[in-house]
């Protein structure tokens, strides 16, 4: 989600003329430059949307590291699988500013060439900001389980949070640096006006008072180096992890599994159930429901207050062949779990499972499995984790 640091850099040489958004009758020249600074606002807020849905499900995954609950971690977990498919579903609006708007300002010795690369830059934010997603799924499905290696996922959330800063700070600079370009208080004011209301975040972090131009460049070149110290920290993160690898596999090694780290504790756990291997399948998505008054299961929208955890649980996984699920059935008949119904048809497989305070079922058919929970949910977790908690 790095920003190219030659974007900012364009946008500060961008505009000298006025834009007038409310004038009845506008010449040609203002009519290019009300397209201009409309794609400006579309492109803000729309990447405000994106960080909103990101920072939102943030605030969870904080909330469980403070208390380390089951029922946190299912609001971290949902959070995030909600956010993920909100963020895909963005959209960057067709650009309004035009080819000869362009040339326009180029005879005026004015570039305005960044603006064409907005949709493009857009959706580079939206696939990176998608993966850091999945990423932090992964972690709250696969890193809940030692400290130490919780300890470096909340190190990684901490700095997507600062990221985000940056991030919103990069689009206020932008603007402060087109308005104040603008020099037209009039124009100022109507601009942040709608910025206010599509983009609170981003508005929040303007300057309150009037800066040089030279002020916000010096500014830009400050949070330019926060964020090449950003990275440099990522790259840390990435031998810590590394490091957690490589002592799992000398524990492996050495059949020792208390050389892999400390357990950590979470409150009010249901049912530990190993997961299958197949569960590892990167072709793998989640899905948490809410019923609403009428008994209707919804996802909730991001940026809305969850009140309570999930009604239920879809785990969907692709690419997985019935011989590993009928070995998946085996193995749990071998730790002492043998469904309580079972319907093969063929094409198809159903197995449910009941244990003491949990339940669920597991559908296979055409390649695909579907883990399904509803009240009384388990949590699955990695067969290691299980023998050291016994």
């Amino acid at each position: 989600m790095k920003k190219n640091v030659f974007i900012f850099l364009l946008v500060i040489a961008v505009f000298s003329v006025a834009f007038c958004i409310s004038v009845p009758e506008v010449r040609a020249e203002d009519e290019a430059e009300a397209r201009m600074l409309k794609d400006l606002l579309r492109y803000i807020s729309s990447s405000e949307m994106m960080y909103s849905d990101f920072l939102w499900a943030l605030d969870y995954i904080d909330k469980f590291d403070r208390e380390k609950s089951w029922e946190s971690l299912q609001l971290a977990r949902a959070s995030i699988s909600i956010a993920t498919l909100h963020i895909e579903k963005h959209k960057f609006p067709a650009l309004e500013m035009t080819a000869d708007d362009e040339r326009k300002f180029m005879k005026q010795g004015i570039d305005v060439t960044f603006l064409t690369d907005a949709d493009s830059v857009f959706k580079a934010e939206q696939t990176a900001l998608k993966n850091t997603c999945i990423n932090l799924n992964n972690s709250t499905m696969y890193e809940i389980f030692f400290k130490e290696d919780w300890e470096i996922c909340m190190r990684n959330a901490a700095n997507r949070r600062k990221e985000m800063e940056y991030d919103l700070q990069y689009l206020a600079n932008m603007a402060d640096w087109v308005l104040t370009s603008l020099n037209n208080p009039a124009t100022t004011k109507r601009f942040n006006s709608f910025l206010e209301k599509l983009s609170p975040k981003t508005h929040a972090r303007q300057r309150k008072k009037n800066a040089t131009l030279k002020n916000i460049e010096a500014d830009a070149n400050t949070l330019s180096k926060k964020i090449e110290e950003l990275v440099a920290d990522d790259n840390k993160i990435v031998g810590a992890e590394s490091n957690r690898l490589n002592i799992m596999k000398y524990a492996l090694e050495k059949k020792d599994l208390k050389l892999i780290g400390t357990p950590m504790k979470i409150s009010n756990m249901p049912p530990l159930i190993h997961r299958p291997k197949w569960f590892n399948n990167k072709d793998r998505n989640i899905y948490y429901f809410w019923k609403d008054s009428n008994g209707k299961s919804n996802i909730p929208d991001t940026c809305t207050k969850l009140e309570r955890v999930p009604d239920s649980c879809q785990i969907r996984i692709n690419n997985v062949s019935l011989s590993q699920v009928k070995d998946y059935q085996k193995e749990l008949e071998d730790e002492g779990l043998r469904c309580y119904g079972s319907k093969d048809e063929g094409k198809k497989l159903t197995l449910l499972y009941k244990v003491k305070g949990g339940r669920f079922s597991i559908i296979w058919e055409n390649e695909k499995v579907i883990i399904h929970m509803n009240e009384d949910p388990v949590c699955f977790i990695p067969i290691m984790y299980l023998y050291l908690m016994r």
